[in-house]
């Protein structure tokens, strides 16, 4: 039997798409036929009213070194006046292809002052510190060792008394040997909760040589209490290695978590209230097809904005593979309008919840940088390359810019008129 290469679950850092095997080499009928295929041609209108194209040297910005010492940067998150960010020498480290580079330094900036501090560096034995989330009790970040699979640590800091616990830790997959496994992904925080979705694997049949050949996946997401260390399940999910269902996004505001579960070429669109607890599936929807011909379907990030809505890829004509990156309320998922995102090679600001003012993404391809403003319609471009992004109300921080490879911009933008 062929080699089986399953996604245990999804991590996305850049990249806005990921590859998800939604059968096996042997395709699984009945997976094929679970997808929502009802989807027509849908007549959504666009939210883009007006278009302009700026240039950088008439905009008014702010721009913040990156240490010279640790230039590689991979995460931001902003909480109030200070800048959160891992940097780090970008070294290569000897795990296996495809090669991490040593991430080694959590860093605080703020705003305000301009000074620069070191929060936390890696732990020994570990490569990066790759990921941040940060609000004004607390600091979170993740330390990882290999590229898939191996040990992770979760870190979170308390900010009022700057006490560091170790909150959650994975050993890694030990019985995966021909399943490709990658390592819980963003962070988020609700108060004092830290979101954490995890993900469990049990083989139930191996070859000769012991490579999987079956096998069941456990999804879940918990409510880790970062007080008192207690936990809340709020989903729980099984399938067999031949759908490899998965968790593919969480994103979170002040009173909702909206999460994306892929399996079969299909996902659904789930909504928590924190107040309520409730947890309610608000839309399942077809999966986009590789191009390539294999079994592969592409899964896209959903998005929360402050105010309510979802941006996600919604199927507009199956046949025709054509999907449409959409926003709509999730009290209505329903109304939707669309944007003009049709290329992979687009991505929007990430991790954190999008604007209720501002939709903000890029082409990395192309160097370019959009903002729509969402009550005017007005969609402006920047001819900038960019890395990580992040919105918070008006203000965008943009790392790695072209001709700013070396430091972040913040630009104030309702000042800027968009």
């Amino acid at each position: 039997m062929a080699k089986l290469n399953k996604v245990l679950i999804a991590i996305v850092v850049i990249s806005m798409l990921v590859v998800f095997s939604g059968c096996n080499n042997k395709t699984n009928p009945a997976s094929q036929n679970r997808t929502s295929s009802d989807q027509s041609e849908a007549q959504i209108a666009s939210l883009v009213k007006c278009k302009e194209s700026l240039n950088l040297d008439a905009l008014k910005y702010d721009e913040i070194a990156i240490p010279k010492d640790y230039p590689s940067v991979a995460g931001i998150a902003v909480s109030g006046d200070t800048l959160f960010f891992c940097s780090g020498s970008d070294k290569p480290s000897k795990s296996t292809a495809p090669c991490l580079t040593y991430i080694e330094n959590l860093f605080s900036y703020n705003l305000k002052t301009k000074e620069l501090k070191t929060v936390a560096t890696v732990d020994k034995g570990f490569v990066q510190i790759d990921w941040v989330s940060a609000d004004n009790n607390w600091v979170v970040y993740r330390e990882i060792r290999d590229e898939y699979g191996g040990p992770v640590r979760i870190y979170a800091i308390n900010r009022k008394s700057n006490a560091k616990t170790l909150v959650y830790e994975e050993k890694g997959c030990t019985n995966c040997k021909g399943v490709t496994s990658s390592h819980t992904f963003n962070l988020n925080l609700w108060k004092d909760f830290l979101i954490v979705p995890q993900v469990s694997f049990k083989a139930t049949k191996k070859n000769k040589s012991g490579e999987v050949e079956e096998g069941i996946f456990h999804n879940s997401i918990k409510l880790l209490n970062l007080k008192t260390g207690k936990t809340k399940v709020i989903f729980s999910k099984t399938s067999p290695l031949s759908l490899s269902g998965a968790i593919f996004s969480v994103s979170v505001n002040s009173s909702h978590l909206v999460f994306n579960y892929a399996e079969g070429g299909k996902q659904s669109i789930y909504v928590y209230s924190f107040d309520s607890g409730s947890l309610k599936d608000i839309l399942d929807v077809s999966l986009r097809k590789d191009a390539s011909g294999s079994n592969n379907y592409l899964v896209d990030r959903v998005l929360l904005t402050e105010d309510d809505f979802a941006i996600f890829d919604y199927p507009v004509n199956l046949q025709k593979n054509a999907f449409l990156k959409v926003i709509a309320p999730i009290g209505n998922i329903k109304e939707m309008k669309s944007l003009p995102i049709t290329s992979p090679y687009y991505y929007l600001t990430f991790p954190q919840i999008e604007s209720k003012d501002y939709i903000v993404w890029a082409n990395r391809k192309s160097d370019t940088l959009y903002i729509l403003n969402r009550s005017s319609g007005c969609l402006k471009t920047i001819k900038l390359g960019v890395g990580y992004m992040w919105i918070a109300d008006d203000k965008l921080f943009i790392e790695g810019g072209l001709g700013f490879k070396e430091s972040f911009i913040v630009m104030d933008l309702q000042k800027n008129g968009f």
